[in-house]
């Protein structure tokens, strides 16, 4: 890692992760994104894509994958730096593990 993102990663890592490698090479964290999506909005362009005449299934089932892919979309788009770090961060020995979810 280099010394600017080194510097900027101690900007943005809440003091008691610090504090918890102690002794410690690994320890689990958990990185919170700050983009979150618009689940009514999502649900809503997801009906607007069915027919007028779709059943009520339809419709509660097209707003569901509305949410579902904009939840995904915008995780794989937030997500994609942080990931391609841990990736050369475990290449280079410097993780041991991760793991992206969608919350």
């Amino acid at each position: 890692m280099n010394e600017e993102t080194a510097e900027l990663a101690l900007k943005k890592i809440d003091h008691e992760v610090i504090e918890a490698f102690g002794d410690q090479q690994y320890v689990e964290v958990l990185i919170e994104m700050d983009e979150k999506v618009n689940t009514s909005q999502a649900a809503e362009q997801g009906i607007q894509m069915t027919a007028d005449t779709a059943t009520e299934y339809k419709k509660k089932m097209a707003a569901r994958n509305g949410v579902y892919n904009e939840l995904k979309s915008t995780a794989q788009r937030t997500q994609a730096a942080a990931l391609d770090i841990l990736e050369k961060a475990k290449d280079d020995g410097e993780v041991n593990h991760s793991k992206a979810f969608t919350l």
